[in-house]
């Protein structure tokens, strides 16, 4: 786990995030390669397929312009994932993850949301902060998740009290009616 109180500097960034990034680029570059070579078993892949790197940490990293650009730095080491068909890599959180779960569940296309990511407006943004901007403060409710953790809590109940605890569980997941996004 990365202690951003402890991280001072450049050289101290670089030394805590250095080898989880290298490694994680080098698993992206071999999937991509893996991927236009057909050798991913149950994807179809072919000379026009697009593929949109993410890096997903268990915590957020420090995320300002100077640590993005050092991340850049370690991630497109040698021309690695730069390449016509690969989009920016994206750093994501466990909690980042979440959220996209429930803004494609709520309709959005999760290339746009990852491609628009990388636009001079939000490239300095955090992936957090970005979609909390992009959607005005009000990120869809990642209904997977909702369920599941009723479900959860029915378990709960049924073990501890012989009945479940509530019954929302059953009604399964709810489609939120889509929105019309104001045009900035």
């Amino acid at each position: 786990m990365l202690n951003v109180r402890e991280i001072g500097g450049e050289a101290e960034l670089r030394a805590a995030v250095e080898p989880g990034l290298e490694e994680a680029a080098d698993q992206l570059a071999a999937a991509i390669d893996a991927g236009r070579r057909g050798a991913i078993k149950g994807i179809e892949t072919g000379d026009g397929t697009r593929y949109y790197p993410v890096i997903v940490t268990y915590e957020p990293l420090p995320s300002h312009p100077l640590a993005l650009r050092l991340y850049e730095g370690i991630i497109y080491r040698g021309g690695r994932l730069k390449e016509e068909m690969v989009k920016p890599v994206t750093l994501l959180t466990t909690r980042d993850v979440e959220s996209i779960e429930g803004i494609i569940w709520d309709g959005a296309a999760w290339p746009d949301l990852l491609t628009r990511k990388h636009t001079e407006r939000h490239a300095d943004d955090s992936f957090h902060n970005y979609v909390y901007r992009a959607f005005a403060g009000e990120i869809p409710r990642n209904e997977y998740l909702r369920v599941r953790w009723h479900r959860i809590g029915d378990m709960i109940g049924t073990r501890l009290f012989g009945e479940t605890m509530d019954h929302s569980a059953d009604d399964g997941p709810r489609r939120r009616p889509r929105r019309r996004r104001r045009r900035r």
